[in-house]
């Protein structure tokens, strides 16, 4: 029987845990409400704009390939321990 809350690790680069911790931050925010146009929503609404400036199959930022290498390893990481 596998343990409900058993800790694990999981390896990220620097860059991966500040997207992560930046996305993190400003959901947190839009989930508690926060409505401010600098803060939650706001600032993830521009971040996806900003995003649908590049074009997926040519260029990438390394805000970009920093979210779906952590992501990636999440959804791996999650499926291994179920």
């Amino acid at each position: 029987m596998m343990e409900k809350n058993k800790k694990h690790r999981i390896t990220f680069t620097s860059e991966e845990i500040n997207v992560l911790a930046h996305l993190t931050r400003h959901f947190s925010d839009y989930v508690c409400g926060d409505n401010r146009p600098d803060h939650g929503l706001g600032i993830l609404s521009q971040d996806r704009e900003e995003m649908k400036k590049f074009k997926w199959d040519e260029e990438r930022t390394g805000f970009l390939n920093a979210f779906f290498s952590s992501m990636g390893k999440l959804n791996r990481f999650s499926r291994k321990i179920r």
